[in-house]
């Protein structure tokens, strides 16, 4: 077993429930990236790996649900009630605790307090600021062992984000890195540069004229 097979056993566990090489659906490769040498080897090495046990889930839609709801400013009571409605949609679990303090903050301390900009989070690793590899002046070797690191440290970045939707304070900023992320479909195993999976400083792009 690899040490990615290894990796995603420890993290997800075992599901025997629907059997299938890995490369075949969850790398979507594309023939000339990064370089069409380096991608034929890319595919090669994940044909190699064993199988991937994968949940089954069901894509069947829900019904639709008639919403009389609008815009405008809601005439209910700021209360836990009304609290608990506004933290389950801006943030990932929300505590009684956190429910208490925006009580007292009130609706509009609560709306500035989930907006306000917050602290980036450390780096899982000084790799993040690591430029890409000159892939062409590789070995065969030294590319699978690029691979390997890759997606080891594709674990450590993941591993990072989860912890943080778990343990958000009161902001919507995971809640909408979330979104954008499932919005514009990005996937760190089609880069194969994790620096920009990364982004600490801000603004979070140089300006244009700044290559």
């Amino acid at each position: 077993m690899s040490k990615i097979s290894g990796e995603f056993l420890k993290f997800f566990g075992e599901a025997p429930v629907s059997k299938r090489p890995l490369h075949e659906k969850d790398i979507s490769f594309k023939p000339d990236w990064p370089t069409p040498r380096v991608a034929r080897q890319i595919q090669e090495y994940f044909k190699k790996q064993p199988p991937q046990y994968v949940p089954e889930y069901d894509l069947t839609l829900p019904p639709l649900i008639n919403v009389s709801s609008g815009l405008e400013r809601s005439s209910s009571d700021w209360d836990l009630r009304a609290a608990s409605h506004l933290l389950k949609r801006t943030m990932f679990g929300p505590k009684y605790g956190d429910l208490e303090t925006v009580v007292d903050l009130g609706l509009e301390g609560t709306v500035q307090t989930i907006l306000s900009a917050t602290e980036m989070p450390n780096p899982p690793g000084e790799w993040v600021n690591e430029p890409a590899p000159a892939w062409d002046a590789l070995t065969p070797e030294e590319i699978d062992d690029i691979i390997e690191q890759h997606y080891m440290w594709m674990f450590e970045l993941a591993i990072l984000w989860y912890d943080r939707m778990a343990a958000n304070n009161i902001t919507i900023r995971e809640m909408m890195t979330l979104f954008w992320h499932n919005h514009f479909a990005v996937e760190m195993d089609k880069v194969f540069s994790l620096r920009p999976c990364f982004v600490r400083s801000s603004p979070p792009f140089p300006p244009a004229n700044n290559p």
